[in-house]
């Protein structure tokens, strides 16, 4: 019998959930790299000027990128977190709680990526 093994499990279970959260936002990222490729391509068939400078996102390559730079960044921590709640679970001692600050982080990355987002796809109205 594994000691503790439901916390294991539930550290698991948690890093599996990251990384599923990780794969999202890298398929979001690479959606928005091609999504934009589409526009310029769509653009170019066109053969209109006036079409092509509003079909055109400049922006938007920058965006994708970013978002699969935040997931790298998630994966990551994701890791570092999964690691380390595992080494603590082995530990006889009891141990204080010392996390928050990872989870912290990505989510003010997100949350600005997402007034980014928001901020460009309000200006291209």
């Amino acid at each position: 019998m594994i000691p503790h093994f439901s916390d294991h499990a539930a550290n698991e279970r948690t890093f599996l959930a990251w990384v599923r959260t990780v794969i999202a936002l890298m398929a979001f990222g690479f959606l928005i790299e091609k999504f934009n490729l589409f526009l310029r391509y769509l653009a170019y068939a066109i053969h209109t000027p006036s079409h092509s400078h509003s079909m055109r996102m400049p922006y938007m390559h920058g965006v994708g990128e970013g978002i699969v730079a935040l997931a790298i960044l998630a994966q990551i921590l994701a890791t570092y977190r999964f690691f380390s709640n595992r080494r603590n679970l082995l530990r006889e001692d009891c141990i204080p709680f010392q996390g928050g600050m990872e989870e912290a982080a990505v989510a003010i990355l997100l949350t600005g990526m997402g007034l980014l987002l928001l901020v460009f796809l309000s200006a291209t109205h």
